[in-house]
């Protein structure tokens, strides 16, 4: 049996949703481990059992039942209390493939195994000292992302308006995570964009916008009630990012996990390269960035949006950060994770 054990802050249950689905279709049996009664009652609508463990006491009750591995989509405070279950295989798969700096901590290495996308991850690892272990990392790809998004016509352009999608990060825990464009971008990237007619925009913000920083709150409400005043549609934070990102044409995001989950598509990316960020050399500190048009301003958006509408240059560049960053699997990405983890189960000490 599989657990997989979900911590962290309010709203947090999308990192476990957009995983419910490829659980779904594991192949072996699956239970959800929640710690907190919020993202117990956050979790999407599943025949997956899914318990609400309120204490220590209650996490061992479900491991000590059955499970032979413990998957992880976030590396939280609280993942301690299961890692010590040291029988058990503890893999960690992450909530999304980014060049967050979060992605490169130390305690990583507690985990069996690092269940990565692809190449371009590993490496970020190697590049940040970790003692890596032999045979700790696997790629994976992203298997929800390739089984909820849909791939574009290459060398097809979308007709007028263009649909985009604007999917800002949060600010982070700490200011070197923070590549939020809501302070900074923000407000001015939705006033250029709501009076053109040649575009359609969708605002989905982070969930945890505002939770550290009050002044990102008081901004992202500002946002919304601009949306509101000029009918430009504001997804809610539950709502599914990915099925935001098939009905869109563009995207333009932060670095974050966004980015890369949308190199499935094919379609084109504008990244927001906010204050702290401008005196950094972009693609050097983020790789997949390579993949993206930059934009430091909202003159920056609109232009790019106009030089869409005719052509496209970084279509390679896309596809190569694609295959860099969440690998290159002929059976599929499900298949490979659905391997990895059967693998598991069978080799896990009883």
């Amino acid at each position: 049996m599989v657990a997989v054990y979900v911590s962290g802050l309010a709203n947090v249950a999308y990192q476990i949703n957009q995983w419910i689905p490829v659980l779904e279709r594991l192949g072996v049996p699956v239970v959800v481990i929640a710690r907190q009664r919020s993202i117990y009652e956050g979790i999407s609508e599943t025949a997956i059992p899914v318990f609400y463990a309120r204490n220590m006491a209650h996490v061992e009750r479900v491991l000590t039942r059955g499970v032979r591995t413990v998957l992880y989509p976030a590396n939280t405070m609280q993942n301690v209390q299961a890692l010590r279950q040291f029988r058990l295989n503890h893999y960690f798969i992450n909530h999304g493939e980014s060049d967050k700096a979060v992605n490169q901590s130390k305690l990583l290495q507690a985990y069996d195994k690092l269940l990565l996308a692809g190449p371009m991850a590993h490496r970020r690892l190697m590049e940040a000292g970790l003692s890596l272990r032999e045979g700790q990392i696997e790629y994976v790809g992203r298997p929800q992302a390739e089984m909820l998004l849909d791939e574009a016509d290459n060398g097809r352009y979308p007709s007028l308006p263009l649909r985009v999608l604007y999917a800002p990060t949060w600010e982070g825990f700490v200011d070197e995570a923070d590549y939020s464009s809501i302070r900074h971008l923000g407000l001015e990237i939705l006033e250029q964009l709501a009076g053109r007619d040649d575009v359609e925009i969708v605002f989905k913000p982070h969930p945890y916008t505002g939770s550290r920083r009050h002044e990102d709150g008081e901004r992202l409400a500002a946002m919304k009630r601009f949306c509101l005043a000029n009918g430009i549609v504001v997804e809610e934070s539950l709502s599914s990012i990915h099925e935001c990102m098939n009905k869109s044409d563009v995207l333009i995001c932060d670095v974050s996990s966004v980015l890369n989950d949308y190199l499935i598509t094919r379609k084109p990316i504008i990244l927001c390269v906010n204050e702290r960020m401008q005196a950094m050399d972009i693609d050097q500190n983020f790789p997949s960035a390579r993949a993206a048009y930059k934009a430091s301003s909202a003159n920056d958006v609109g232009d790019t949006l106009q030089l869409l509408q005719s052509e496209d240059p970084l279509a390679q560049y896309r596809a190569e950060v694609r295959r860099d960053s969440l690998g290159d699997f002929p059976e599929g990405s499900l298949a490979r994770f659905s391997q990895v983890i059967r693998e598991s189960v069978a080799s896990a000490v009883q």
